[in-house]
């Protein structure tokens, strides 16, 4: 059970070191041009240069695909009803026209490339791997806690069974696998009333 778990986390944490550098950067041109956020290649989502609480967004192709459609529709349109396109006149708008078919190209090789990226690197299997890793592992930590303990070999059960969860176990997993963050009270439960039954024998 143990080496499934260092297998797969160190599997995850090698394609992490080689593909986290290699992850394709979001052009400068389709930043702040739409509302997804940027995400690094392990998920994180990237801040703007100097602003640490302020996550950078960019556009995504379908975003710009939303905007071509828009600008082609106004320009075609025998006249401008700056009411509805919150000013702006025919001459702006169809430079808006050209600008946005500028970005889509480039919004859609971004796009290829990360997910070219995030194939080739195996990170999706990895991480899955490693699940269903830990959740097996965490299923046995918490059937040893479980387990009534007779005496000290019973709490060296459950210590060693938690003591394996903690060589695997970051803050992520103890908050997202039920019951992982009470072990801990539980053993020190256990183990103050092996301790209390033996005293009083």
């Amino acid at each position: 059970m143990e080496a499934a778990c260092l297998m797969a986390r160190d599997k995850v944490y090698a394609i992490e070191a080689e593909w986290g550098p290699r992850w394709p950067k979001t052009p400068t041109a389709l930043l702040g041009e739409g509302d997804e956020i940027d995400r690094d290649f392990q998920g994180y989502a990237i801040n703007e240069p100097g602003k640490p609480l302020r996550h950078q967004k960019y556009a995504l192709p379908r975003d710009i695909d939303w905007r071509v459609d828009n600008a082609r529709r106004i320009v075609r349109g025998r006249t401008i009803d700056k009411r509805n396109i919150h000013g702006g006149g025919r001459a702006e708008w169809e430079q808006e026209l050209a600008e946005v078919r500028r970005l889509l190209p480039i919004a859609k090789r971004h796009e290829t490339r990360r997910a070219r990226a995030m194939k080739q690197s195996g990170y999706k299997a990895a991480k899955t791997a490693r699940e269903i890793a830990m959740r097996n592992l965490g299923d046995l930590v918490s059937e040893a806690v479980a387990l009534p303990a007779t005496g000290m070999a019973g709490v060296m059960v459950k210590a060693q069974a938690l003591a394996a969860w903690g060589r695997y176990a970051d803050a992520l997993w103890n908050m997202s696998y039920p019951g992982a963050l009470t072990w801990g009270s539980d053993f020190a439960g256990s183990f103050l009333r092996t301790a209390t039954e033996g005293g009083a024998a």
